[in-house]
């Protein structure tokens, strides 16, 4: 144990054994995790062992360091710094980017390992969305506390996403001359791969000297060394979907390193991507029993579930998980999918809104409460909810949703414009047509559905439902011309139908009908004068009767 030199309840500043030869001073950052401030800083073994003197910021809870100060952090350190001849600053992803946000105020180098701050806002990763409101909110750029004149080591895995996101928007600009080394493969943090390769105390002691690094530690030629490579290469296959190449890695993997827990959870991932369900729900289940549970583990278990139908199982699952981490975003939304095929729409609504409010919802979020409501029968709910979250670049669902409440809502000729706006995104849709096809019908507008049945027919000319529905309509406005010519195209799909074949003869008949109402009344009611005339026993009353009632019915 050292010299505490700052306790604030949260985070400790401890000297190591000050060794006043020493020729350098490095301060070391906790990683995320690491927090019990009775242990050995980071790497601090092995700084002190190689000659450094190093000051320790350790921490008792995971809050990226924001409760302190750079004037605290520089009034505890920088009386140091004058006694060695160089001052790093060290850490590994959260310590990381305290290595990196902490470093100019004492002019320090900085020597930096996948270093991201994963609360935020502008590279916020949801499954940390439990540490965002915990701490006091001071999330100042890099470029704003940073000397850019200062070159620092900083190693990342570039396969990475968020950590190659967060090197090139927030790292790179602010320290534009740093000495930037890629390590494929390596995973998050990097740091880990590093020892296992070999590299971790070369790279560091080459920083302390000042040497140049390579811009590249290759992965290939030390990966049967590394369980973590092997680890990474078999995740970087199945994304790739090289489900075989990721199995052998996977179990490679597990050969060298043993049944570490990330590498057990990675090959759950395999399981259920080869469709083994009821596998990886029973490893998940034993982790959870020898391991102890996490956010994570319960968040795949409640999935599993849900995808096994268990869905009471799913939701104790789901909640057993927020309990640990509250502001789960993974986990309320697979509770809410849970609740939803439940049908217990209101319990899904309230997780579906405490979603949103976090700040972090989809759009898909967004779809999910507005369906919430339309299944509670809140129309007028869901559209203003639809309406506040649609944009140009709205989703074909979303759409089609909109233009179903406004339907509901008996807002007819907004419910057209709508749908109308859905079969311009969807033109080869069956179902949007007629949708829309039906509401024209709805307001009278009989052209504007032909219309839209046409620009189907044009474009799905093979589609039956289209054609009879085209024929329905022009029968019902009787035109009968164009109804048999869309009987007749009905007909031509559907050959063996009778009942089609039984509407184009009915419709023949209507149309014979009415061509002989327009061009023979005058005909008919002169043969009836005439067999008028006839006497009666050269013909029986039966004609006259027949000719009665055809008039009658012109």
């Amino acid at each position: 144990m050292g010299t505490i030199l700052f306790d604030n309840e949260i985070t400790v500043i401890e000297a190591g054994n000050i060794s006043h030869s020493a020729q350098s001073l490095v301060v070391t950052f906790s990683s995320f995790g690491d927090n019990d401030p009775s242990l050995p800083g980071f790497g601090q073994a092995f700084l002190e062992k190689n000659g450094c003197f190093v000051i320790a910021v350790k921490k008792r809870a995971d809050n990226w360091y924001r409760d302190l100060s750079l004037q605290d952090f520089a009034d505890v350190v920088m009386p140091f710094c004058g006694r060695a001849k160089h001052c790093f600053t060290y850490g590994a992803s959260m310590g990381g980017y305290a290595a990196l946000y902490f470093a100019s105020i004492i002019h320090a180098q900085p020597i930096a390992i996948s270093p991201r701050n994963s609360i935020d806002p502008r590279f916020f990763l949801p499954e940390y969305a439990r540490f965002r409101n915990s701490w006091p909110n001071h999330d100042l750029a890099l470029s704003a506390v940073s000397n850019p004149g200062i070159r620092p080591y900083v190693v990342f895995d570039p396969r990475v996403k968020a950590d190659l996101t967060y090197i090139d928007k927030e790292v790179r600009p602010a320290f534009p001359d740093g000495l930037y080394t890629e390590f494929a493969f390596s995973g998050h943090p990097s740091a880990r791969a590093m020892s296992e390769a070999g590299h971790l105390k070369s790279f560091v002691a080459g920083a302390l000297q000042g040497h140049a690094m390579p811009g590249r530690l290759v992965s290939r030629a030390v990966k049967r060394r590394s369980a973590t490579i092997l680890n990474e290469m078999s995740k970087w296959n199945l994304t790739r979907k090289r489900l075989d190449r990721a199995l052998r890695l996977s179990q490679a993997a597990l050969q060298i390193g043993g049944e570490q827990s990330d590498f057990l959870y990675h090959k759950g991932a395999l399981m259920i991507a080869s469709g083994n369900l009821d596998g990886a729900l029973k490893l998940t289940e034993t982790m959870i029993g020898t391991r102890g549970g996490s956010a994570s583990l319960f968040h795949r278990m409640a999935s599993l579930l849900v995808r096994l139908g268990r869905l009471e199982e799913a939701v104790a699952a789901a909640d057993a998980g927020l309990e640990l981490s509250p502001q789960s975003i993974g986990l309320l939304r697979t509770r809410r999918n849970a609740l939803e095929k439940m049908e217990r729409f209101e319990q899904a609504y309230a997780d579906g809104l405490f979603i949103l409010n976090s700040g972090f919802g989809s759009a898909s979020d967004h779809l999910h409460v507005s369906g919430h409501l339309i299944s509670m029968r809140n129309y007028a709910g869901a559209l203003d909810h639809l309406d506040s979250s649609i944009d140009e670049n709205a989703s074909l669902l979303a759409l089609r949703r909109r233009r179903d409440c406004l339907d509901a809502l008996s807002r007819h000729y907004d419910a057209v414009e709508a749908a109308g706006r859905v079969v311009s995104l969807a033109p080869r849709n069956v179902a949007d047509i007629l949708h829309l096809a039906h509401l024209n019908k709805r307001v009278r507008n009989i052209p504007g559905a032909i219309a839209a049945l046409d620009d189907g027919i044009a474009l799905l000319p093979k589609s039956l439902e289209l054609h009879r529905v085209k024929r329905d309509y022009l029968m019902a406005a009787n035109r009968l011309t164009e109804a048999v010519d869309a009987a007749i195209a009905v007909v031509k799909i559907a050959a063996h139908s009778s009942n089609d074949v039984a509407v184009l003869r009915w419709l023949r008949v209507r149309q014979m009908h009415q061509q002989v109402t327009v061009a023979g009344r005058d005909n008919l009611i002169r043969w009836q004068d005439y067999a008028i005339r006839i006497p009666r026993f050269f013909m029986s009353s039966e004609p006259i009767a027949i000719l009665d009632t055809l008039v009658s019915t012109f």
